[in-house]
């Protein structure tokens, strides 16, 4: 019995047309954007080819891509994103920051373009950028506490002390126990020789319980990667929370450059206040962010609306096959469908091909147990 939603088979079209078009190079599909609606469909389709195509390490046949889909959409801000990331992958974070410039200058308001314009700058050496882009995103995201971190480490980087000793009553006032931004303050301000203001900064560290690398270990280990991620984001500059972030950023595929970012309680901005119609729509545009089709699939499930929860997840995995979190969040939704077969099969396919140190590879073997033995 076919119960593939039409979403489902739009975007299963969307990924044959794909598939062929990695195997046929040179393909015409430029000639088919006549209107609004075909270039849309065109950024779409070009965005899914150059996701492939990083996916394997084929960097410039991604930037191959964008070129070719720049050429029918010039003006689109994910497009030239994409692109940016392509290049900086490709070795030329030169060219990586002129599409990053071009995607500001189309959509300056946009927090993923300004983390990517901000990152790719660090990568290119450009720190006036760097630094440019970090204040824009303290005004576009000011309860997002990474971004305030990554600011002051920059500021630390450029020896600016007085411009992070001036954010230290902001910070104060918006994040007075988050351990990161503690130990960072605690920095500026032991090297400004402000004792009087450390002293107490100090205290608060010596008498908080620093659970977060403990928790993030945990949820680890449970397969939690995007809980685990924001609580290693939160223990920075902690060196085993740098070494699991990019493994974590490794292994989800994050674009060029691109970390969780968190917001003041430990959320991600991607679900914060939105609802999981809201995350489609995004991911509809800009495919390659997997943080958002996970945190969609669990926002649909979490509102019992398991048939969408199903169909966005299985549209993602079409995107991103076997990938361990997303696989996690799609397959309870099939079972509450009643179609435990598919999550069954769906669940041992991300297992064969999960490293065993992977942190979601246990979580993925207890969820098959689950299956082949129902309570």
């Amino acid at each position: 019995m076919n119960t593939m939603s039409p979403m489902s088979k739009g975007w299963s079209v969307i990924m044959a047309c794909c598939l062929l078009a990695l195997a046929v190079p040179g393909r015409p599909e430029a000639a088919l954007a006549q209107n609004a609606e075909d270039r849309a469909l065109h950024a779409k389709r070009s965005m899914v080819r150059a996701l492939t195509h990083m996916r394997v390490a084929r960097y410039n046949d991604a930037v191959v891509v964008y070129q070719e889909a720049l050429r029918i959409n010039p003006e689109h801000p994910a497009l030239l994103t994409g692109m940016a990331d392509a290049q900086v992958a490709a070795g030329d974070p030169g060219a990586g920051l002129f599409y990053i410039g071009q995607a500001v200058a189309l959509d300056s308001s946009s927090v993923p373009v300004l983390t990517a314009w901000r990152d790719i700058a660090l990568q290119a050496g450009n720190m006036t950028d760097a630094l440019d882009a970090s204040s824009r995103l303290l005004t576009r995201a000011p309860d997002m506490a990474s971004v305030w971190q990554r600011h002051l480490l920059l500021l630390q980087r450029l020896d600016q002390l007085q411009r992070a000793l001036a954010l230290d009553a902001e910070l104060e006032r918006r994040f007075p126990r988050h351990t990161g931004l503690l130990r960072l303050r605690a920095d500026v301000l032991e090297k400004a020789g402000r004792t009087e203001a450390l002293v107490p900064v100090l205290e608060r560290l010596l008498s908080s319980d620093p659970v977060e690398v403990r928790l993030a270990r945990a949820h680890m280990r449970l397969g939690n990667a995007t809980r685990a991620a924001e609580l290693w984001e939160r223990a920075l500059p902690d060196p085993e929370a740098e070494a699991a972030l990019a493994t974590l950023a490794e292994d989800r595929e994050f674009p060029a450059g691109a970390g969780p970012d968190t917001d003041s309680n430990g959320a991600k901005p991607a679900a914060a206040g939105r609802l999981p119609e809201e995350i489609r729509d995004i991911v509809e545009q800009d495919p390659r962010q997997i943080d958002l089709w996970v945190e969609g699939v669990r926002g649909f499930f979490d509102a019992g609306r398991y048939r969408e929860a199903a169909d966005f997840g299985e549209n993602g995995l079409l995107l991103y096959p076997f990938h361990g979190p997303l696989t996690l969040a799609t397959a309870p939704a099939l079972v509450e469908l009643g179609h435990a077969a598919r999550a069954r099969e769906l669940v041992e396919a991300a297992i064969a091909r999960s490293r065993p140190d992977d942190p979601w590879t246990t979580p993925l073997k207890d969820l098959l147990a689950g299956l082949d033995n129902p309570q």
